[in-house]
């Protein structure tokens, strides 16, 4: 285990630049990811603490703390009571570390270019699976056919390698479990939150790109889902989702 130290240094270079303008929690979790890409910052790597990041990068040190929330939140960096925070072992990760800018930063410049907000892009991760658990508890057969009905809109969609086709039945899903909760306040906070992400309007095809496997890999976990609530396995359908809406920044790397 290293200790990156108060200079955001290693060898001869500074690891991080200044930020003078732009999306600047954007722009901190750019750089973090392009450090661990490049082998600047290693598993178990101790990033340096909130202060000096700050200073660092030249922002408030809130915009440092919702930047390490994002990335703890991905499973990229961890915090240690009483030690600090470090780069995720990869042994220990949920997700794959490797090259995590590629995916990660693709859909951080999609919430940039349609001026989406990345606190919501960060409480969909917290709070998607807490309402789809709770619908879950009150799926009848109807909201059952629904999402059949979209997850085979999903299925020809894959077959046809309608990338936009895709976007759209994935985006219904994904609201019609808020729907499917029965609970009217847990519904309008889905929606406004994906509506807040602008995730109507990213590029489809730079997210579901063709040529990989990310719309198939997409498609089975929409399954293991909808599986999961027909047999009434409320518990697992939260941790599912989480890890569904966690794998998804990561599956073109496969």
């Amino acid at each position: 285990m290293s200790d990156i130290g108060y200079s955001c240094q290693k060898g001869d270079r500074n690891m991080f630049e200044k930020l003078d303008s732009g999306k600047k929690t954007h722009n901190v979790i750019k750089q973090i990811l392009e450090a661990i890409e490049s082998g600047s910052l290693r598993e178990n790597d101790k990033l340096p603490n909130e202060q000096t990041l700050a200073q660092t990068f030249g922002v408030s040190r809130s915009v440092i703390r919702e930047s390490m929330s994002v990335l703890v939140n991905m499973g990229i960096v961890k915090r240690r009571p009483g030690q600090g925070t470090f780069v995720q072992n990869a042994g220990d990760a949920s997700v794959p570390i490797a090259s995590t800018k590629t995916v990660l930063w693709s859909y951080l410049e999609e919430l940039g270019k349609v001026d989406g907000s990345i606190e919501a892009f960060f409480a969909r991760l917290l709070i998607e699976p807490v309402i789809a658990e709770y619908a879950a508890y009150k799926l009848d057969n109807n909201d059952i056919k629904k999402l059949e009905g979209l997850y085979h809109e999903m299925e020809e969609a894959v077959r046809t390698k309608d990338v936009e086709r895709y976007h759209e039945a994935d985006l219904q899903f994904h609201l019609y479990l808020g729907k499917a909760s029965k609970n009217s306040v847990l519904s309008g906070i889905l929606k406004d939150i994906i509506e807040s992400i602008g995730f109507e309007h990213w590029d489809s095809e730079r997210i579901w790109r063709e040529e990989s496997k990310p719309l198939s890999k997409s498609l089975e976990g929409h399954r293991e889902i909808l599986d999961l609530m027909v047999k009434g396995e409320v518990e697992r359908v939260r941790e599912k989702v989480e890890e569904h809406l966690k794998l998804s920044f990561y599956e073109h790397m496969s």
